[in-house]
């Protein structure tokens, strides 16, 4: 056990564990690959599309943006960027619209909040651009030539079976693997640490393939077999079970960026089948479906043949769930063949031979293929539910259109007795502020011929926190005690304000209507969102919602609703205002809506997929990226530099089954490397290339080049086995290491590139974390597959079956670097810092599972504190305790009151159970 500090009811870990240093490698600038990556993929492409148009040759206002040298320089208004300082630079200001003058775009609509989070974060990183001096691959033009020096780049290069090295420790080498890494060690001068002991191996082997901490039973049955193929019966074990898919189908699913949902303004919008794509990327890691087969499936399980395609169907959703906008290109060939295609979307690639018409090749594939959902049921049952679900929309419209009108017509009545409402809670509030109690709210009102609730609300306003300057004058007159004659003058002002805000923002409204092209354009998101909407002062509209919005919560921001709101949230309905005709309408339509959802049939299931467009087409080049400013015809066929001579053109339908089918081809150097590197990574903490998504001239060189050629090469010719990858990878010596420090080794090799021993992982990433308490307090839920539950303390379930939201990812899994399923997550950040510790003194979850495992060891070992003490050693560390944490834990339980949860709950927090060692 780690040394523990007691804090708080609580043991803590004395001292963080320390990360080694990162090594970048060999880079083409002094810049991190990453920010680099960051400035290509989202700013390049963001700055060509938005603003090029203005600020490139025509320098409106003195400012051109396509160098760092000029966007430093700036325009009339001074410099457009502070590097390291996003709220002092005038371009995020103008983008957020929080500028005094400039709001930009002009036109095309205020950037989306991902885009503006793209450059935010390019300007926090130091507004990294590469260096000027560094010529792209080629011109944009038809006649773009691949160099015989850019075919040479390493992982343009074939895979080819390198022979097995000669080394002097022939003994230690168990495997393949083992020649290569032991051959780079004695070149070097260094030598591997020594073997693990079984316990470390056993709960690193079974956290690596499971995401689970093992159980003692089997813990102890491996320590007592002495078998020389004991190890291999672990892996062999642990690879059939069906935790395995669990924990490597979360791996893929950062990679497709999975969710449950299609961003929204507030909350997603449902994807209510997604988990049928999840559950098939788990089941066939399960089945070791062949990894060609896997790649065919997410790309064009439609276009196969009959049986393999219903087999399959549920992969497309690797297509579907694209977030806001289009990232296909982009996340296929990041997935896939480890290329960042996607930075030649505007110009040619400024590093890797991609031309910008390979780009729109590859896009014209998807832009001929749709989205399209599979039934699971017979057309009956699918025409029956659809109608009455259009029946119910429309009701409830009607109802929602009703209840608007009468809404926005008692709110400007109120608007109109605003001045009232303030004198009244003058009245009120000037006797005392301290007692604005109903009764004494309810006789002003009636006095004074008001709404009694509505006096209510406006008194609790006035003398609550406002996030605008309209009331300053107003407060400060009650602060200082004036007079009803003031009071009523600066009602009425403020009343005046009210309608004129309220004025203005229906006339922006109007203007919005047209933009949007009427009701049917509101009524869409996707149209809302990528149109030019003009919008209120944020003031004014802080003003606005204060007196007139509805309930809701946006970004953490629960507002319980405005003064003068009534509408159809519960307890602030619109019916107290109705009578006669109107209230008998609107109870009418609520009847008829009842009658309809109560003869509606269940939802069907379905599949979310893809298929062959209509209307099957070749794009035209978007010259800068700009839709409107078209080039040559980009016939759809491969990539050039992964093809010898000029790419065959796709002929068949859309071409997705061309493009899989030449993305896992025998003579293809990437597809093969890309996976052998994931699946190495994921085991040891590090990829022979530690860009894994860039294996392009600005991603790093492989550390092992001719093992990740061996291992591609018997992946392929192993009939494309994940599995079998596993077995060959864990049951050689340098997976069986321990972390053991070498000082001599350490100062040659500090960085561990060599593997001379083990690395240390600083910390599990959120689900096995997650998963792992579940498991040693012994809650855990192992049922599979199915719709997603979110993450409250209730939901037992692993952490691959929760809910993955887009719009609100979940703070706690965020926490521990959950990734943003906005886009795809090429590898995991691992963050060990304070707020962490925080949570687990302090979170509900670990609070109650500390007491499950707590009457899980009084279960399991009784009355016995020993017993107990060991049992929690045995699952959560896989090892007996030593006496003197045998002696610590017995003075903690016999001193504290009610010890044994806070003792489990310590146990938790400890680093060792934490990290993989």
């Amino acid at each position: 056990m780690k040394k523990l500090l007691f804090v708080a009811g609580c043991f803590l870990p004395l001292a963080a564990l320390q990360a080694a240093p990162a090594d970048r490698g060999d880079q083409t600038t002094g810049a991190d690959p990453a920010k680099l990556e960051h400035f290509e993929t989202s700013v390049r492409p963001l700055l060509a599309n938005k603003c090029y148009a203005c600020h490139t040759e025509s320098k409106l206002g003195g400012l051109r943006l396509d160098s760092r040298a000029t966007i430093l320089r700036g325009g009339s208004s001074g410099p457009a960027v502070r590097p390291g300082n996003p709220k002092g630079s005038i371009l995020i200001q103008a983008v957020t619209h929080t500028h005094d003058r400039l709001k930009m775009p002009p036109t095309g609509g205020k950037l989306s909040e991902k885009e503006i989070a793209a450059l935010r974060a390019w300007v926090r990183d130091g507004a990294v651009w590469p260096d000027e001096d560094i010529q792209p691959a080629a011109t944009e033009s038809s006649k773009y030539t691949i160099t015989p020096e850019q075919r040479a780049f390493w992982s343009f290069q074939r895979v080819s079976k390198p022979a097995l090295p000669k080394v002097a420790d022939a003994a230690w080498a168990r495997t393949a693997t083992d020649r290569f890494i032991l051959a780079k060690l004695e070149d070097s001068g260094l030598e591997p640490a020594p073997p693990a002991d079984k316990r470390s191996l056993i709960r690193r082997a079974t956290l690596d393939l499971t995401g689970l901490p093992p159980a003692p039973e089997h813990v102890e049955a491996f320590v007592a077999d002495d078998a020389p193929d004991a190890f291999e019966k672990v892996v062999d074990r642990l690879l059939a079970s069906p935790r395995y898919g669990e924990r490597w189908g979360r791996y893929w699913l950062d990679l497709a960026r999975y969710s449950d949902g299609k961003i929204g303004t507030r909350v997603d919008q449902p994807y209510p089948n997604a988990f049928r794509y999840r559950d098939w990327v788990i089941q066939a890691f399960n089945d070791d479906l062949p990894y060609d087969e896997f790649v065919r499936a997410q790309l064009a399980a439609d276009l196969l043949e009959p049986a393999e395609r219903q087999r399959h169907l549920p992969a497309l959703g690797f297509l579907a769930f694209t977030p806001r906008g289009d990232d296909r290109v982009d996340v296929t060939t990041r997935t896939f063949l480890g290329l960042t295609v996607g930075c030649a979307q505007c110009h040619d690639h400024k590093y890797d031979p991609i031309p910008t018409k390979d780009f729109y090749s590859l896009q014209g594939v998807f832009t001929s293929s749709v989205y399209h959902e599979y039934p699971l049921a017979p057309d009956d049952e699918v025409k029956a539910y659809q109608d009455a679900q259009k029946a119910i929309t429309a009701k409830k419209a009607a109802i929602k259109k009703f209840i608007d009108e009468q809404s926005k017509q008692i709110r400007e009545i109120f608007f109109h007795q605003s001045a009232e409402y303030f004198v009244a809670a003058w009245k009120v509030i000037s006797k005392t502020e301290r007692d604005v109690a109903a009764p004494g709210v309810a006789a002003a009102a009636v006095r004074a011929g008001l709404e009694p609730e509505v006096l209510e609300r406006c008194i609790q306003y006035i003398i609550g926190g406002k996030e605008h300057q309209y009331l300053d004058e107003w407060d400060a007159m009650i602060a200082r005690g004036g007079s009803l004659e003031e009071a009523q003058t600066l009602a009425a002002k403020v009343q005046q304000i009210v309608v004129d805000i309220d004025r203005e923002k229906k006339e922006i409204e109007d203007r919005n209507y047209v933009k949007l092209g009427g009701a049917k354009g509101v009524a869409d998101e996707k149209t809302r969102q990528y149109t030019n909407l003009e919008f209120l002062d944020l003031k004014k509209w802080y003003f606005w919602r204060d007196l007139a919005s509805e309930p809701h919560t946006r970004s953490g921001f629960k507002f319980d609703g405005g003064v003068f709101y009534y509408g159809s949230k519960e307890g602030m309905e619109i019916d107290r205002f109705l009578s006669g005709a109107w209230r008998q309408h609107l109870v009418r339509l609520r009847s008829e809506l009842e009658e309809l959802e109560a003869a509606s049939p269940e939802p069907f299931p379905f599949i979310h997929g893809y298929k062959d467009a209509d209307k099957i087409a070749d794009l035209q080049v978007h010259i800068r990226g700009e839709k409107d400013n078209l080039g040559e015809l980009a016939p759809r066929r491969f990539l050039h530099i992964l093809s010898d001579g000029q790419p065959e053109r796709f002929e068949q339908g859309s071409g997705r089954l061309e493009l899989a089918n030449r993305m896992v081809a025998p003579g293809n150097p990437l597809t093969a490397r890309v996976m052998v590197n994931r699946v190495w990574r994921n085991h040891f903490g590090r990829g022979f290339v530690e860009t894994p998504g860039n294996f392009g001239r600005l991603g790093e060189r492989p550390t092992h080049p001719k093992l990740l050629d061996y291992l591609a090469a018997e992946f392929v010719a192993g009939g494309w086995s994940v599995k079998a990858l596993h077995r060959e990878i864990m049951l050689s010596s340098v997976y069986r290491l321990s972390v053991a420090h070498i000082a001599a080794n350490f100062d040659k090799d500090p960085a561990n590139k060599l593997l001379w021993r083990f690395h240390l992982q600083q910390r599990l990433d959120a689900e096995s974390m997650r998963d792992s308490i579940l498991a040693v307090a012994g809650s855990l839920d192992e049922s599979v597959g199915g719709p997603p539950k979110p993450f409250t303390d209730d939901n037992l379930r692993r952490g691959v079956y929760g809910t993955v939201s887009r719009t609100q990812t979940d703070r706690t899994m965020t926490l521990f670097d959950f990734p943003d399923p906005n886009a795809t997550s090429q590898r995991r950040a691992v963050t060990v810092g304070p707020m962490l510790r925080l949570y687990f003194m302090n979170s509900s979850f670990i609070i109650g599972q500390s007491k499950a495992l707590a009457r899980r060891l009084a279960t399991d070992a009784g009355d016995d504190d020993r017993a107990r003490i060991r049992r929690a050693y045995a699952l959560l560390y896989a090892r007996p305790p030593s006496e003197s944490e045998i002696k610590m834990g017995l003075e903690f339980v016999r001193t504290n009151a009610d010890p044994w949860p806070k003792y489990a709950q310590a146990l938790l927090a400890s680093s060792e159970f934490s990290s993989v060692n």
